[in-house]
């Protein structure tokens, strides 16, 4: 069975699907292949017919028994398309007549019925009914569903039913209507058009079947509600309006472009290079359309359809002239352009980054190289251009790294200084005693501290030792509790911490290290009460015993500032691993 035969086929069993709203989407799509396929055919026949020193012009496309059976099988599907369309606009005409007919009815129940039992069962009789109509034409919703409400609120105001409604319905429908005044409000905020449409529309109609609230509480209650579906509709409505004229512009933009390659269809191009040139300004008009937006759906299609088949047309004449030239060439030279551009971005480094990974970042340079290699020759003229570009970009990646390590050792010894200079300036500040400059003051040491990259490995320990040591002594010269000080000296240690590549693994290291001294300490102050028993029947004033106690008071003194600082280090941790635990959340 051949393939025109198999389109005729399926798009007649397509026609016989119940569900047609399902299989409308794969009866376009078998259409447009037969489309396709035809014009395929056309062209094939066309060139033949040439061939034989026919004209063009007097060539007629033979229509098999496929072609025929085809087109009655479209014709069919426009007309049940098209009865589809009409029956819908009936039912909804039928609905709108069905649903003024129930406004009408309501009027008569506000005005003529005097039994609030018996106009109850009639109002709930045309609620149910008007629930169970479907839709109506859109133009006339919105003013249909006002004059429903306006009557819904007649009935509820006019018959006086409020005596015979329960304080806690009146209170309940309040707080109904007022949460659907904050949904609505929160809606505004909402930049998703679709999603406004749709909740907007389910708001409405629960506002219209809740029931009535306090009277004294109405009006206010109905102007902000109605004050926000206005801004809501006005928004929507601002919305499509700005797609219709921004699609009237993309419309204009695409019938120029189509107009320019138009124009270079009736050039002749004499040489490759005048190919080459022509195809890259065509290749910028292709990327300027992705870029424009759609245009009106009734031209939208078409400009597309007209814009496809010039841009085919340029490629199909161009392929024509390059036939001699191997595809593989093409490829290469494309896959080495890939490998260049992917090479400018492994290449791209920061000098001052001293965290930079040049080990890894070289692997995969290097990798680069290899698939290089391995690529094939592009054309003579295109390669030596790919190599000087690609070789360029390499030399200027290892040039740079050569720079970065030759620079290094002055980086950190400059980088020392300043940190020097900084423990002198704070060694010589004195606080204002006014304690808020006086903390601000000590933050900015301690983020200029931080900011300042690093020094030679073998002067880190003791600069880093002299920055904390300067800094407890300027928050001892503030005026507060020892504990306070030491909170806030270490919280500088920590921002320091922070600041390195591995946070957690700083912080990490840094509690292990408090947990080690405080055992240490702890072994000291076990030893120090063993020796206090030898003391046990010595007076008070004996100055080994006192000794002994100043020691131990030192030492508890100690580790509970070990305690403090992990606590602080443990609150940061705990953060770091939450953030991590959501960002990987996230990911998944």
């Amino acid at each position: 069975m051949e393939v025109k035969e198999k389109l005729v086929v399926r798009l007649k069993e397509l026609l016989k699907k119940e569900d047609f709203e399902a299989a409308k989407v794969d009866i376009d799509k078998t259409i447009d292949e037969y489309k396709v396929l035809v014009e395929q055919e056309r062209k094939l026949k066309l060139s033949a017919f040439v061939a034989d020193g026919d004209k063009p012009e007097f060539f007629e496309m033979p229509i098999d028994e496929f072609d025929k059976a085809f087109e009655e099988y479209r014709l069919r599907y426009k007309a049940i398309v098209k009865g589809i369309r009409e029956d819908k606009i009936k039912a909804e005409e039928k609905n709108l007549a069905s649903k003024l007919d129930l406004i009408v009815e309501l009027q008569n129940v506000i005005e003529n019925e005097d039994v609030i039992s018996k106009a109850f069962n009639s109002f709930n009789s045309i609620q149910d009914r008007w629930k169970a109509i479907g839709n109506v034409p859109a133009n006339k919703f919105r003013h249909l569903q006002h004059e429903y409400r306006k009557k819904i609120e007649e009935f509820y105001y006019h018959i006086n039913i409020y005596k015979e409604l329960k304080a806690n319905d009146l209170k309940k429908n309040l707080e109904l209507k007022q949460g659907l005044i904050e949904r609505m409000v929160v809606l505004i905020k909402e930049t998703n058009i679709k999603e406004i449409e749709k909740l907007h529309k389910a708001i409405h109609d629960e506002w219209d079947e809740i029931g009535p609230t306090f009277k004294e509480n109405w009006e206010e209650l109905r102007d902000k509600f109605y004050d926000h579906s206005h801004q809501l509709s006005d928004k929507v409505k601002s919305h499509y309006q700005d797609i219709k004229e921004r699609q009237k512009n993309n419309l204009k933009s695409k019938v120029a472009i189509v107009e320019k390659v138009k124009e270079y269809l009736e050039k002749e191009f004499k040489s490759s290079s005048e190919w080459n040139k022509a195809s890259d300004q065509i290749k910028e008009w292709q990327t300027e359309w992705k870029t424009i937006g759609f245009a009106p759906k009734k031209q939208n299609d078409n400009v597309w359809k007209e814009f496809r088949e010039a841009v085919n047309t340029f490629f199909e004449n161009k392929s024509a002239f390059f036939k001699n030239i191997k595809n593989e060439q093409h490829n290469f030279k494309a896959a080495k352009e890939k490998l260049i551009d992917k090479m400018k971005e492994l290449t791209s480094v920061d000098l001052n980054d001293e965290s930079f990974d040049w080990k890894g970042r070289t692997l995969l340079v290097v990798n680069l190289q290899r698939k290089w290699k391995d690529i094939g020759a592009a054309a003579r003229h295109d390669e030596q251009k790919l190599w000087k570009k690609f070789r360029a970009t390499c030399d200027s990646y290892f040039d740079a790294k050569d720079q970065f390590f030759k620079g290094k050792d002055q980086r950190q010894k400059d980088n020392l200084k300043a940190k020097k200079e900084i423990v002198q300036s704070l060694k010589k500040w004195k606080a204002s005693k006014i304690e808020e400059e006086d903390l601000a003051a000590l933050d900015k040491f301690s983020a200029d501290w931080s900011k300042t990259g690093f020094v030679p490995t073998k002067d880190k320990e003791e600069i880093s030792r002299s920055f904390a040591d300067a800094m407890n002594k300027a928050y001892g010269q503030l005026n507060m509790d020892e504990s306070k000080q030491i909170e806030l000296s270490f919280k500088g240690k920590i921002s320091q911490l922070l600041g390195q590549k591995d946070a957690l693994e700083a912080l990490q290291s840094e509690k292990r290290k408090m947990r080690e001294r405080k055992t240490k300490m702890n072994d000291q102050k076990v030893q120090l009460e063993t020796n206090l028993a030898f003391f046990s029947s010595s007076k008070g004033d004996n100055p080994l015993l006192k000794d002994a106690r100043s020691k131990i008071e030192d030492t508890i003194k100690i580790m509970d500032e070990l305690d403090l600082k992990t606590k602080l280090l443990n609150v940061e941790m705990n953060r770091i691993k939450k953030e991590q635990l959501e960002a990987q959340k996230t990911e998944d």
